[in-house]
Protein backbone atom coordinates (compact mmCIF):
# COMPACT_ATOMS: atom_id res chain seq x y z
CA UNK A 1 0.00 0.00 0.00
CA UNK A 2 1.27 3.49 -0.69
CA UNK A 3 1.62 6.60 1.57
CA UNK A 4 -1.03 8.13 0.07
CA UNK A 5 -3.33 4.96 0.42
CA UNK A 6 -2.49 4.75 3.86
CA UNK A 7 -3.20 8.55 4.64
CA UNK A 8 -6.20 8.10 2.63
CA UNK A 9 -7.35 5.07 5.31
CA UNK A 10 -6.41 7.00 8.07
CA UNK A 11 -8.21 10.18 6.83
CA UNK A 12 -11.73 8.19 5.62
CA UNK A 13 -11.61 6.50 9.25
CA UNK A 14 -11.55 9.64 11.31
CA UNK A 15 -13.82 11.60 9.11
CA UNK A 16 -15.96 9.19 7.73
CA UNK A 17 -15.85 6.24 9.60
CA UNK A 18 -15.66 7.61 13.76
CA UNK A 19 -18.27 9.78 13.64
CA UNK A 20 -21.00 7.59 12.03
CA UNK A 21 -19.87 5.47 14.81
CA UNK A 22 -20.20 8.20 17.36
CA UNK A 23 -23.51 9.08 16.20
CA UNK A 24 -24.91 5.52 16.32
CA UNK A 25 -23.50 4.61 19.54
CA UNK A 26 -23.10 6.30 23.06
CA UNK A 27 -21.38 3.87 24.90
CA UNK A 28 -20.79 5.62 28.28
CA UNK A 29 -24.30 6.49 28.51
CA UNK A 30 -24.85 3.66 31.26
CA UNK A 31 -21.92 4.24 33.03
CA UNK A 32 -22.87 8.36 33.39
CA UNK A 33 -26.30 7.24 34.35
CA UNK A 34 -25.29 4.77 36.91
CA UNK A 35 -25.90 6.04 40.33
CA UNK A 36 -22.71 5.94 42.91
CA UNK A 37 -20.57 3.41 43.21
CA UNK A 38 -21.07 0.79 46.00
CA UNK A 39 -18.40 1.02 48.17
CA UNK A 40 -16.61 -2.32 49.13
CA UNK A 41 -14.80 -3.08 52.40
CA UNK A 42 -12.07 -0.83 52.82
CA UNK A 43 -8.30 -2.44 51.73
CA UNK A 44 -6.53 -1.52 54.57
CA UNK A 45 -7.20 0.15 57.89
CA UNK A 46 -7.42 4.24 57.80
CA UNK A 47 -4.51 6.09 58.54
CA UNK A 48 -4.16 8.99 60.84
CA UNK A 49 -1.24 10.53 59.13
CA UNK A 50 -0.98 13.85 61.53
CA UNK A 51 -3.24 16.30 62.73
CA UNK A 52 -4.18 17.60 58.76
CA UNK A 53 -4.56 14.44 56.68
CA UNK A 54 -6.57 11.06 56.99
CA UNK A 55 -5.92 8.17 54.51
CA UNK A 56 -8.75 6.02 53.35
CA UNK A 57 -7.95 2.82 51.23
CA UNK A 58 -11.24 2.24 49.51
CA UNK A 59 -12.78 0.15 46.74
CA UNK A 60 -15.81 0.41 45.00
CA UNK A 61 -17.18 -2.06 42.25
CA UNK A 62 -17.17 -0.53 38.49
CA UNK A 63 -17.66 -2.07 35.18
CA UNK A 64 -19.19 -6.11 34.89
CA UNK A 65 -16.49 -6.71 32.00
CA UNK A 66 -17.46 -9.87 29.74
CA UNK A 67 -15.04 -12.71 30.24
CA UNK A 68 -14.47 -16.34 29.01
CA UNK A 69 -16.93 -17.51 31.39
CA UNK A 70 -19.30 -14.76 32.25
CA UNK A 71 -18.80 -11.15 32.95
CA UNK A 72 -16.43 -10.60 35.82
CA UNK A 73 -16.61 -7.46 37.84
CA UNK A 74 -13.97 -4.76 37.83
CA UNK A 75 -13.52 -4.06 41.86
CA UNK A 76 -11.44 -0.42 41.69
CA UNK A 77 -8.64 0.30 44.80
CA UNK A 78 -8.71 4.04 45.13
CA UNK A 79 -6.99 6.07 47.71
CA UNK A 80 -8.63 8.94 49.32
CA UNK A 81 -6.61 11.65 51.25
CA UNK A 82 -8.87 13.92 53.54
CA UNK A 83 -8.16 17.12 55.58
CA UNK A 84 -9.09 16.94 58.92
CA UNK A 85 -11.92 19.29 59.65
CA UNK A 86 -15.74 18.73 58.12
CA UNK A 87 -15.43 21.00 54.91
CA UNK A 88 -16.70 20.88 52.53
CA UNK A 89 -13.81 21.26 50.17
CA UNK A 90 -12.88 21.58 46.48
CA UNK A 91 -11.55 18.36 45.69
CA UNK A 92 -9.42 16.71 43.18
CA UNK A 93 -8.70 13.46 41.18
CA UNK A 94 -5.90 12.33 40.80
CA UNK A 95 -5.16 10.14 37.72
CA UNK A 96 -1.80 8.05 37.55
CA UNK A 97 0.33 7.67 33.98
CA UNK A 98 1.04 4.13 32.54
CA UNK A 99 3.03 2.11 33.91
CA UNK A 100 2.24 3.53 37.77
CA UNK A 101 -0.87 3.20 39.82
CA UNK A 102 -2.77 5.17 42.89
CA UNK A 103 -0.60 8.18 43.43
CA UNK A 104 -0.11 7.82 47.40
CA UNK A 105 2.05 10.91 47.70
CA UNK A 106 0.39 13.23 45.33
CA UNK A 107 -3.24 12.91 46.96
CA UNK A 108 -1.94 13.57 50.35
CA UNK A 109 -0.09 16.67 49.28
CA UNK A 110 -3.12 17.81 47.73
CA UNK A 111 -5.08 17.23 50.92
CA UNK A 112 -2.57 19.04 52.94
CA UNK A 113 -3.06 21.91 50.36
CA UNK A 114 -7.02 21.97 51.43
CA UNK A 115 -8.41 19.54 48.57
CA UNK A 116 -10.12 15.85 48.79
CA UNK A 117 -7.97 14.05 46.91
CA UNK A 118 -9.26 10.41 45.43
CA UNK A 119 -6.89 8.35 42.96
CA UNK A 120 -8.22 5.25 41.78
CA UNK A 121 -6.23 2.45 39.88
CA UNK A 122 -6.55 2.77 36.40
CA UNK A 123 -7.24 -0.40 34.29
CA UNK A 124 -4.78 -0.76 31.35
CA UNK A 125 -2.93 2.27 32.18
CA UNK A 126 -1.65 0.98 36.04
CA UNK A 127 0.85 -1.64 36.42
CA UNK A 128 -1.19 -4.83 37.52
CA UNK A 129 1.76 -5.82 39.38
CA UNK A 130 1.53 -1.81 41.80
CA UNK A 131 -2.37 -2.62 41.62
CA UNK A 132 -2.54 -4.94 44.05
CA UNK A 133 -5.46 -3.94 46.07
CA UNK A 134 -8.14 -3.94 42.22
CA UNK A 135 -9.56 -7.03 41.27
CA UNK A 136 -10.41 -7.87 37.93
CA UNK A 137 -9.79 -9.80 35.20
CA UNK A 138 -7.04 -6.94 33.77
CA UNK A 139 -5.15 -7.43 37.39
CA UNK A 140 -4.29 -11.13 35.98
CA UNK A 141 -3.19 -9.45 32.00
CA UNK A 142 0.52 -8.40 31.04
CA UNK A 143 0.70 -4.46 31.67
CA UNK A 144 -1.60 -2.91 28.76
CA UNK A 145 -3.30 -5.21 27.49
CA UNK A 146 -6.86 -5.63 25.82
CA UNK A 147 -6.32 -1.35 25.31
CA UNK A 148 -7.57 -1.60 21.80
CA UNK A 149 -10.51 -4.50 22.52
CA UNK A 150 -13.85 -3.68 21.46
CA UNK A 151 -15.42 -6.74 21.18
CA UNK A 152 -17.49 -8.00 22.43
CA UNK A 153 -18.55 -4.81 23.68
CA UNK A 154 -16.54 -1.55 24.37
CA UNK A 155 -16.31 -2.68 28.06
CA UNK A 156 -13.70 -4.99 27.05
CA UNK A 157 -11.01 -2.05 26.54
CA UNK A 158 -9.12 -1.78 29.30
CA UNK A 159 -9.37 2.13 28.12
CA UNK A 160 -12.94 2.01 28.68
CA UNK A 161 -12.45 0.65 32.27
CA UNK A 162 -10.13 3.67 33.03
CA UNK A 163 -12.85 5.75 31.81
CA UNK A 164 -15.32 3.91 33.68
CA UNK A 165 -13.26 3.85 37.01
CA UNK A 166 -12.49 7.68 36.86
CA UNK A 167 -16.45 8.41 36.50
CA UNK A 168 -16.74 5.97 39.53
CA UNK A 169 -14.20 8.15 41.31
CA UNK A 170 -15.87 10.89 40.82
CA UNK A 171 -18.92 10.37 41.99
CA UNK A 172 -17.73 9.12 45.36
CA UNK A 173 -16.80 12.12 45.57
CA UNK A 174 -19.91 13.91 44.74
CA UNK A 175 -21.60 11.40 47.56
CA UNK A 176 -19.18 12.97 50.30
CA UNK A 177 -20.66 15.80 52.39
CA UNK A 178 -17.34 16.67 53.13
CA UNK A 179 -17.05 17.91 49.11
CA UNK A 180 -18.60 21.04 47.44
CA UNK A 181 -19.72 19.28 44.11
CA UNK A 182 -19.31 22.65 42.60
CA UNK A 183 -16.16 22.58 43.02
CA UNK A 184 -14.66 19.05 41.57
CA UNK A 185 -11.31 19.03 39.38
CA UNK A 186 -8.92 16.23 37.86
CA UNK A 187 -5.04 16.50 37.02
CA UNK A 188 -3.57 13.30 35.15
CA UNK A 189 -0.45 12.89 33.46
CA UNK A 190 0.87 11.31 30.70
CA UNK A 191 -1.86 8.41 29.75
CA UNK A 192 -3.44 9.56 32.53
CA UNK A 193 -3.70 12.91 30.60
CA UNK A 194 -5.41 11.50 27.75
CA UNK A 195 -8.31 10.37 30.52
CA UNK A 196 -8.32 13.41 31.96
CA UNK A 197 -9.57 14.92 28.62
CA UNK A 198 -11.70 12.12 28.13
CA UNK A 199 -13.49 12.14 31.46
CA UNK A 200 -13.79 16.16 31.45
CA UNK A 201 -15.51 15.64 28.40
CA UNK A 202 -17.81 12.75 29.07
CA UNK A 203 -18.27 14.93 32.86
CA UNK A 204 -19.12 18.10 31.40
CA UNK A 205 -20.61 20.85 34.33
CA UNK A 206 -19.80 17.98 36.47
CA UNK A 207 -15.73 19.44 36.87
CA UNK A 208 -14.81 23.22 37.45
CA UNK A 209 -11.12 22.66 36.37
CA UNK A 210 -8.44 20.25 34.39
CA UNK A 211 -5.03 20.19 34.40
CA UNK A 212 -3.67 17.91 31.81
CA UNK A 213 -0.27 17.17 31.84
CA UNK A 214 1.84 15.43 28.54
CA UNK A 215 -1.28 14.17 27.06
CA UNK A 216 -3.61 14.42 23.69
CA UNK A 217 -6.07 12.88 21.28
CA UNK A 218 -5.65 11.74 18.33
CA UNK A 219 -3.54 8.96 18.81
CA UNK A 220 -2.85 8.64 15.28
CA UNK A 221 -0.90 11.32 15.36
CA UNK A 222 1.19 10.14 18.58
CA UNK A 223 3.43 6.98 19.14
CA UNK A 224 0.41 4.99 19.91
CA UNK A 225 0.06 5.39 15.64
CA UNK A 226 1.39 1.64 15.11
CA UNK A 227 -1.25 0.88 17.06
CA UNK A 228 -3.66 2.42 15.50
CA UNK A 229 -2.18 1.05 12.30
CA UNK A 230 -2.61 -3.11 13.08
CA UNK A 231 -6.61 -2.37 13.61
CA UNK A 232 -8.73 -2.50 10.30
CA UNK A 233 -10.17 0.79 9.70
CA UNK A 234 -13.64 -0.09 10.72
CA UNK A 235 -11.94 -1.20 13.80
CA UNK A 236 -10.18 2.38 14.16
CA UNK A 237 -12.70 4.08 13.65
CA UNK A 238 -14.73 2.82 16.12
CA UNK A 239 -12.26 3.02 18.68
CA UNK A 240 -12.03 6.53 17.78
CA UNK A 241 -15.47 7.04 18.10
CA UNK A 242 -15.81 5.35 21.72
CA UNK A 243 -12.34 6.02 22.97
CA UNK A 244 -10.58 9.40 21.18
CA UNK A 245 -10.89 11.59 23.30
CA UNK A 246 -10.91 14.10 20.21
CA UNK A 247 -14.82 13.08 20.00
CA UNK A 248 -15.20 14.72 23.65
CA UNK A 249 -13.62 17.71 23.38
CA UNK A 250 -16.28 19.81 22.92
CA UNK A 251 -18.19 18.31 26.06
CA UNK A 252 -15.48 19.99 27.83
CA UNK A 253 -17.17 23.01 30.20
CA UNK A 254 -14.59 23.00 32.67
CA UNK A 255 -11.63 25.03 32.82
CA UNK A 256 -8.84 23.41 31.38
CA UNK A 257 -4.95 24.20 31.42
CA UNK A 258 -2.50 21.84 28.93
CA UNK A 259 0.71 21.80 29.97
CA UNK A 260 2.79 20.31 26.87
CA UNK A 261 6.22 19.73 25.92
CA UNK A 262 7.78 19.98 22.40
CA UNK A 263 9.60 17.25 21.68
CA UNK A 264 7.15 14.88 23.93
CA UNK A 265 8.09 10.89 22.08
CA UNK A 266 4.59 9.94 23.28
CA UNK A 267 2.58 12.44 22.67
CA UNK A 268 3.78 14.56 19.84
CA UNK A 269 3.31 18.33 19.45
CA UNK A 270 1.18 18.44 16.34
CA UNK A 271 -1.87 16.04 18.22
CA UNK A 272 -1.68 18.17 21.18
CA UNK A 273 -1.60 21.75 19.32
CA UNK A 274 -5.11 19.89 17.51
CA UNK A 275 -6.32 18.78 20.67
CA UNK A 276 -6.12 22.10 22.16
CA UNK A 277 -7.64 23.69 19.22
CA UNK A 278 -10.62 21.10 19.50
CA UNK A 279 -11.43 22.56 22.97
CA UNK A 280 -14.11 25.05 22.94
CA UNK A 281 -14.10 25.85 26.57
CA UNK A 282 -12.15 28.68 28.31
CA UNK A 283 -8.48 27.01 27.93
CA UNK A 284 -5.11 27.82 28.51
CA UNK A 285 -1.30 26.03 27.29
CA UNK A 286 2.14 25.79 28.20
CA UNK A 287 4.53 24.08 25.90
CA UNK A 288 8.27 23.43 27.20
CA UNK A 289 10.84 23.86 24.70
CA UNK A 290 13.61 20.93 23.96
CA UNK A 291 11.53 18.99 26.89
CA UNK A 292 10.53 15.37 26.64
CA UNK A 293 7.54 14.07 28.76
CA UNK A 294 9.44 15.66 31.76
CA UNK A 295 8.88 19.03 33.78
CA UNK A 296 11.43 21.32 32.46
CA UNK A 297 11.34 24.06 29.85
CA UNK A 298 9.90 26.53 31.49
CA UNK A 299 10.03 28.40 34.96
CA UNK A 300 6.74 26.89 36.26
CA UNK A 301 7.59 23.12 35.48
CA UNK A 302 9.91 21.45 37.86
CA UNK A 303 8.07 20.73 40.94
CA UNK A 304 9.67 22.24 44.61
CA UNK A 305 8.27 18.82 45.79
CA UNK A 306 8.52 15.73 43.28
CA UNK A 307 6.54 13.98 45.24
CA UNK A 308 3.69 16.24 45.26
CA UNK A 309 2.89 17.19 42.20
CA UNK A 310 3.92 16.83 38.15
CA UNK A 311 4.44 19.98 37.78
CA UNK A 312 5.03 23.44 40.46
CA UNK A 313 2.45 25.59 38.20
CA UNK A 314 -0.50 22.90 38.78
CA UNK A 315 -0.91 23.99 42.33
CA UNK A 316 -1.30 27.70 41.06
CA UNK A 317 -3.54 26.78 38.97
CA UNK A 318 -6.15 25.13 41.00
CA UNK A 319 -5.59 27.27 43.63
CA UNK A 320 -7.25 29.82 41.47
CA UNK A 321 -9.36 27.78 39.98
CA UNK A 322 -11.19 25.48 43.10
CA UNK A 323 -9.43 27.55 45.87
CA UNK A 324 -10.47 31.36 44.86
CA UNK A 325 -6.78 32.16 45.92
CA UNK A 326 -4.00 33.73 44.01
CA UNK A 327 -3.90 35.38 40.29
CA UNK A 328 -4.83 33.44 37.35
CA UNK A 329 -1.87 31.63 35.43
CA UNK A 330 -0.74 34.04 32.68
CA UNK A 331 -2.01 33.93 29.37
CA UNK A 332 -0.45 34.52 25.81
CA UNK A 333 -2.72 35.09 22.84
CA UNK A 334 -1.27 35.43 19.06
CA UNK A 335 -2.73 38.21 18.02
CA UNK A 336 -2.12 38.71 13.76
CA UNK A 337 0.68 38.24 11.77
CA UNK A 338 0.73 40.90 9.32
CA UNK A 339 4.07 40.79 7.07
CA UNK A 340 7.02 40.37 9.30
CA UNK A 341 5.31 41.13 12.25
CA UNK A 342 3.22 39.22 14.72
CA UNK A 343 1.64 40.49 17.71
CA UNK A 344 1.21 38.40 21.52
CA UNK A 345 -1.30 40.11 24.16
CA UNK A 346 0.17 38.12 27.25
CA UNK A 347 -2.96 38.62 30.06
CA UNK A 348 -0.94 37.92 33.63
CA UNK A 349 0.01 39.65 36.81
CA UNK A 350 3.89 40.85 36.92
CA UNK A 351 5.01 39.44 33.28
CA UNK A 352 8.58 38.80 33.60
CA UNK A 353 9.70 37.14 30.92
CA UNK A 354 8.39 36.80 26.92
CA UNK A 355 10.32 34.52 25.11
CA UNK A 356 10.11 33.01 21.56
CA UNK A 357 11.26 29.85 20.56
CA UNK A 358 11.74 29.02 17.01
CA UNK A 359 12.90 25.45 15.20
CA UNK A 360 13.58 24.48 11.73
CA UNK A 361 11.28 21.84 10.11
CA UNK A 362 13.48 18.97 9.12
CA UNK A 363 13.22 16.99 11.62
CA UNK A 364 10.61 14.70 13.81
CA UNK A 365 9.20 17.09 16.84
CA UNK A 366 10.82 14.99 19.01
CA UNK A 367 14.23 15.27 17.92
CA UNK A 368 14.01 18.49 16.90
CA UNK A 369 16.22 21.46 19.08
CA UNK A 370 14.23 24.78 19.86
CA UNK A 371 16.19 28.09 19.92
CA UNK A 372 15.31 31.41 21.80
CA UNK A 373 15.17 34.54 19.73
CA UNK A 374 17.39 37.35 21.03
CA UNK A 375 14.98 39.51 23.28
CA UNK A 376 15.93 42.46 20.84
CA UNK A 377 13.55 41.38 18.37
CA UNK A 378 10.73 41.57 20.82
CA UNK A 379 9.64 44.57 21.83
CA UNK A 380 6.69 45.27 24.56
CA UNK A 381 3.71 47.78 23.94
CA UNK A 382 1.02 48.83 25.40
CA UNK A 383 -1.90 46.94 27.00
CA UNK A 384 0.86 43.64 27.75
CA UNK A 385 0.78 43.40 23.88
CA UNK A 386 4.28 42.52 22.26
CA UNK A 387 5.65 42.97 18.52
CA UNK A 388 7.74 40.12 17.60
CA UNK A 389 10.34 40.71 14.52
CA UNK A 390 9.84 37.65 12.60
CA UNK A 391 12.36 37.91 9.90
CA UNK A 392 15.25 36.93 13.24
CA UNK A 393 13.41 33.27 12.29
CA UNK A 394 15.94 33.07 9.25
CA UNK A 395 15.85 31.94 5.88
CA UNK A 396 13.89 28.61 5.47
CA UNK A 397 10.98 27.05 7.16
CA UNK A 398 10.42 27.59 11.00
CA UNK A 399 7.94 26.88 13.60
CA UNK A 400 7.70 29.20 16.82
CA UNK A 401 5.42 29.79 19.90
CA UNK A 402 5.84 32.27 22.11
CA UNK A 403 6.32 31.65 26.02
CA UNK A 404 5.37 33.69 28.83
CA UNK A 405 6.34 34.12 32.48
CA UNK A 406 5.34 35.86 35.49
CA UNK A 407 6.87 36.38 38.70
CA UNK A 408 6.22 33.25 39.90
CA UNK A 409 7.19 31.05 37.54
CA UNK A 410 4.00 30.10 35.85
CA UNK A 411 3.83 30.02 32.30
CA UNK A 412 1.61 30.11 29.34
CA UNK A 413 2.33 29.60 25.67
CA UNK A 414 0.87 30.50 22.24
CA UNK A 415 0.07 27.40 19.51
CA UNK A 416 3.10 26.53 16.96
CA UNK A 417 2.94 28.53 14.39
CA UNK A 418 4.88 27.81 10.73
CA UNK A 419 6.89 30.79 9.59
CA UNK A 420 4.28 32.31 6.64
CA UNK A 421 1.01 29.70 8.18
CA UNK A 422 0.21 27.56 10.64
CA UNK A 423 2.73 24.69 11.84
CA UNK A 424 1.16 21.11 11.00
Amino acid sequence: MGRWQARWLVWFGLSVLAPLAAAQERPFAAVLAAPAPALLTDRAPAERLDDRVTVRHLAFRSLDVPGPNGPVANEVYALLALPTGPGPYPALVVLHPGREAAQRAIAIAWARRGYVAISPDLPGIADPARARHSRGLWTGKPYGSDRWLLRPAAASSTLFQAAAAGIGAVRVLQQRADVDRGRIGIVGASFGAYETLLLAGLLGDDIRAAYVVWGSGYFDETSFSKDMADLSPADRARWHAVLGAENYLQGIKADLFLAATSNDRAFWLPAVARTFEGITARKNLVIGPNADHASTGYPGAAPRDPDGSWTEQEIHYFAHALQGSGPALPVARLERVAGDTAVVQVLGTDIRSVTVYSSATDAPYPKRTWVALPDSRVSAGADGRYRIDLRALGLGERDWFVQASDARGTSSSTLPQRWGGAAR
